[in-house]
């Protein structure tokens, strides 16, 4: 299989911007320290497809510093010419971010999302707990999340896959608990399917050379009468019926592929 283009971003993390008139941090200005990270962006040979910031945005997370992040994330993506996308860390928070950043009713919900760059789907989650310093994905991230990577196969077009090869990567492994499924019902119910054949064409042929255990059982059972033998044909079904399923339930855990 043939294989993407590599995808060249940058990603930039705890930049702790405060706004203007705010005691710098440590003694430095994280603006600035921003802006030069964002200069040294603009020299590179290799032009990036896009950046990512992931929290800390701001160091106290105050609305103006949400405000000032926005005018300087924006003018710093118009220099870029790359769009720059953000997530949120222990120092944030989520309602003045969604005010003075995203400039929408504040709420505190988690802020999740994707995008697509270059073929590639991102996918940003929010861990931050407010209040503390611990990482969790709550259930409605693990939901959303679910039903994003249900959607077709992205994955193999991103590879310049063919359509053959997105059936055997893709659909095969997705479909093949229903193929072992589907393959043990045709070999347990075969017999009884060709019992009819054997039955109307044949009548067990010279001998009875032409038969299967239904047949048997059937000429046991209603034709001879003969219980003894009906009754060992009925055990042999069970039984046999009993390990063919056993050998594919083995051969599915195996083979077969479980998305969970």
């Amino acid at each position: 299989m043939t294989t993407m283009e590599p995808i060249f971003f940058i990603h930039l993390t705890d930049i702790h911007i405060s706004a203007p008139g705010k005691k710098p941090l440590f003694g430095l200005e994280m603006s600035e320290k921003l802006r030069a990270a964002c200069a040294e962006i603009r020299t590179l040979e290799a032009k990036p497809s896009f950046v990512v910031i992931s929290g800390d945005l701001t160091h106290d997370g105050d609305l103006e510093d949400y405000r000032f992040l926005k005018k300087l994330l924006d003018a710093e993506e118009a220099l870029l010419g790359i769009p720059i996308h953000v997530a949120l860390g222990n120092h944030d928070f989520r309602e003045p971010f969604r005010e003075g950043y995203l400039e929408e009713e504040p709420s505190n919900e988690s802020y999740y999302y994707s995008f697509m760059a270059d073929g590639l789907r991102i996918v940003m989650l929010n861990t931050q707990v407010p209040g503390t310093h611990n990482g969790r994905i709550d259930e409605v991230q693990l939901a959303w999340l679910k039903h994003l990577l249900a959607e077709p196969a992205p994955a193999a077009r991103i590879d310049r896959a063919n359509r053959w090869q997105i059936v055997w990567h893709v659909l095969l492994p997705l479909l093949s608990p229903t193929i072992m499924f589907m393959a043990m019902l045709s070999t347990l119910f075969a017999a009884e399917w060709s019992f009819s054949y054997v039955n109307v064409l044949t009548q067990g042929g010279p001998l009875n050379s032409t038969t299967n255990i239904y047949y048997l059982l059937w000429t046991y059972g209603f034709k001879t009468f003969s219980v003894g033998w009906s009754s060992a044909a009925a055990v042999c079904v069970f039984i046999g019926s009993g390990l063919i399923s056993l050998v594919f339930m083995k051969l599915s855990k195996k083979l077969s592929f479980y998305d969970n």
